[in-house]
């Protein structure tokens, strides 16, 4: 038998990539399992996100064009 997770407050996930397909799929399976996820494709949405809700995990493309990956991370431990 599958187990689902429900927890009483869905944990928040922000997945930070510029492929949609990849970004979809990863959204539709964590879904699935309950979680609530957010999808931004830049530095500045990525931040705006973080500011604005609570994020559980962060999903980080490290290879993003145009993005300084290093200075996002600085940014998501400096708060």
């Amino acid at each position: 038998m599958k187990r689902i997770f429900t927890p009483a407050k869905k944990k928040t996930i922000l997945i930070v990539d510029e492929d949609q397909f990849v970004t979809h799929i990863y959204r539709e399976k964590l879904a699935e399992q309950g979680f609530q996820v957010e999808v931004t494709r830049d530095f500045g949405s990525a931040l705006e996100a973080l500011k604005k809700d609570v994020v559980d995990l962060v999903i980080l493309d490290l290879c993003l064009p145009g993005i300084n990956t290093v200075e996002l991370i600085k940014n998501i431990r400096s708060d």
